[in-house]
């Protein structure tokens, strides 16, 4: 019997050391009587001495926080006046709380209780048997972690406002600048003239890719660019991008062979990957020697998997570097070099990558040249289809002329398109400076399409769309968005808005009339 005792003696010692390291008292509710117990860790817990208060609700609830005071007292009652059903013991665990009690002190601690309940017959709660633990400090930190995590939402959305803002300031000037030098290439210049009109042209056209790759780059960083895969024709995403290099290929002297030739259809986003194969032909062309060649070939590697292999003649890539080719800005020394570029392409490349459960990686030896490949899914009997790629139409618009209005405020973009439309004699331009000016113009004349910029003086390019859609006279009015507002969530509000397309500045000439003769085609033929 003494052995008893003194192991139940030892046995309570240990108890009330792990409560007080715990900070964790315990209770004991007669929930009929009212008749209310506690440990003298919880006194401690509730910042009193053991006995200096009688055990009660009141008395508890008498220290509770005030904000908490009410909730808590609902959510006591509603627990205690559930219907349980009884475990094997003839008892339910009931719902845990957290609050705040403030202790003599003025200190504002948080508790956390859990408990569980004797129940009658019916279900119904007669007595409860529960734990309260100051987790004040964990609170802390949680809540300082949440305050973290709010403070860097904050500023992910000051960023990307940020970028959004840039991104308009610097396409705006660009549109004039790669417009008019557009324009300048169809004039009579003398060779050198055109020589430095060519100089403008690539300097404009590296400073646009360098402005696309860091908004990509940034709103890859904070989790903002998605993709959405669906069944793309891998040859005709090759051949649309090897067609938009040929300037690149010709200044340099390089040669693409192409031996992808069957009609292979992958589980892709082709925006995503046409940025992919643009810039690992862009860097196979800029990283080769003088007339050197660079071939494209695909291979299956399993039943569902097919691997793109693009392979230059260049001076390879050395294995100690090739760790680094994938970080943003590592350039691998180029930076001396003569070719420009910022060391962002191929970290961007591999993000799309992943972002399309695809696999890129690298091959390559010094003298040897490099082989980048990318891993791509193949949609269901991809090797047997005989889908057939689309081959670019010459699209008429039979009439003689037909009326376009650009709704635009900025005096050196309406200049760009107005010199546009004069090497296309069948469209006439309207301009408005102005929404308001350009429902006037848009009701008074029914053009045939129209380009609306977003950001405009007095109504923005959203209202103005809205009132053309509201009017029966012009509803009916196919409208193009022209906008330097470039990031993925602008163009997808656009079109989600009514906009037939959403062109972003800087345009080029071919593009803008592509897309207005095929508006324009599309609408005749409707029309019939």
């Amino acid at each position: 019997m003494t052995d008893a005792i003194t192991k139940l003696a030892d046995t309570l010692v240990r108890l009330n050391r792990a409560q007080h390291v715990a900070r964790l008292g315990d209770y004991a509710l007669d929930v009929r009587s009212g008749e209310l117990s506690w440990s003298d860790m919880a006194y401690a817990v509730l910042g009193f001495v053991p006995g200096s208060i009688t055990p009660s609700l009141h008395n508890f609830l008498l220290n509770v926080h005030p904000d908490d005071r009410n909730q808590l007292q609902e959510n006591m009652g509603a627990a205690i006046a559930a219907v349980y059903i009884a475990d094997q013991h003839g008892q339910a665990r009931l719902p845990d709380l957290e609050y705040r009690v403030v202790h003599p002190d003025g200190s504002i601690h948080w508790l956390h209780s859990e408990a569980i309940a004797d129940l009658d017959a019916n279900g119904h709660v007669t007595h409860i048997a529960g734990t309260v633990q100051d987790f004040t400090c964990r609170k802390q930190i949680e809540l300082q972690l949440q305050q973290a995590k709010q403070t860097a939402e904050h500023a992910s959305q000051i960023k990307t406002e940020f970028l959004s803002r840039m991104s308009h300031e610097l396409r705006t000037p660009m549109n004039a600048i790669m417009g008019f030098a557009q324009l300048l290439h169809q004039e009579a210049l003398q060779p050198d003239q055109r020589d430095f009109v060519e100089e403008i042209d690539r300097a404009s056209a590296h400073l646009l890719v360098l402005i696309n790759e860091l908004l990509d780059l940034s709103h890859l960083e904070v989790g903002k660019l998605h993709a959405t895969l669906q069944a793309v024709n891998l040859l005709q995403v090759i051949n649309e991008t090897i067609q938009t290099l040929q300037p690149l290929m010709t200044e340099r002297r390089i040669a693409i062979r192409n031996d992808c030739q069957h009609q292979i259809t992958v589980l892709a986003d082709p925006r995503r990957l046409k940025q992919i194969l643009a810039i690992l032909l862009t860097n196979a062309i800029k990283y080769n020697y003088p007339k050197g060649r660079v071939a494209i070939s695909s291979q299956s590697i399993s039943d569902v998997r097919l691997r793109l292999s693009i392979t230059d003649t260049g001076p390879g890539i050395a294995p100690e570097k090739r760790a680094l080719l994938f970080k943003p800005f590592e350039r691998l020394g180029a930076e001396a070099g003569v070719e420009p570029g910022a060391g962002i392409g191929l970290a961007l490349a591999k993000q799309f990558a992943d972002l399309m459960d695809a696999e890129l990686g690298v091959d390559s030896a010094p003298g040897q040249g490099s082989t980048f490949w990318v891993d791509l899914t193949m949609t269901p009997n991809s090797l047997n289809s005989d889908s057939s790629v689309d081959t670019p139409i010459d699209i008429m618009v039979e009439n003689d002329t037909y009326k376009v209005l650009y709704i635009e405020d900025n005096a050196a973009n309406q200049r760009v398109v107005e010199a546009m439309f004069r090497h296309e004699p069948s469209l006439s331009l309207l301009t408005a400076a102005s929404g308001e000016y350009g429902l006037e113009l848009a009701q008074h004349h029914v053009p045939d399409a129209i380009l609306l910029d977003i950001h405009l003086p007095g109504m923005d390019g959203y209202a103005v769309l809205q009132a053309l859609h509201a009017n029966a006279r012009t509803r009916d009015i196919p409208v193009i968005a022209l906008s330097a507002d470039a990031m993925p969530f602008d163009i997808d509000s656009g079109l989600n808005a009514g906009f037939i397309r959403y062109l972003t500045k800087p345009v080029r000439l071919d593009e803008l009339m592509e897309v207005l003769l095929t508006t324009l085609h599309d609408r005749v033929n409707t029309r019939i």
